[in-house]
């Protein structure tokens, strides 16, 4: 058993190494390097390839709107009132039957 250990030991030693190894190494390392590069290059520039491309393709008015306002502010149009409505009434029916104490 110990014969099989020592021989795996010497079989995967750095003295196994060759130059085409350190080669290959540092090959895939400089591919990853190259493409993480290129992903935070793309991610930098992105902004401004997105303001080109809204400038060919621009935004419709109701998103427009929304962006003028800013994201955090609530944009109500003519189609919510009646749903807007119908969840007031429920929720103050609820608390009607809250109050009451009873279902």
């Amino acid at each position: 058993m110990l014969s099989l250990l020592a021989e795996a030991t010497r079989t995967t030693s750095l003295a196994n190494v060759t130059e085409e190894h350190v080669n290959l190494a540092l090959t895939g390392m400089l591919v990853v390097f190259c493409a993480l590069g290129f992903i935070s290059v793309f991610i930098a520039l992105l902004p401004r390839l997105l303001e080109l491309v809204e400038g060919v393709f621009p935004a419709p008015e109701e998103h427009a709107s929304v962006a003028a306002k800013g994201a955090g502010a609530p944009v109500t149009t003519v189609d919510d009132a009646p749903r807007i409505a119908a969840i007031a009434v429920a929720l103050a029916h609820e608390r009607a039957r809250g109050a009451q104490g009873g279902r």
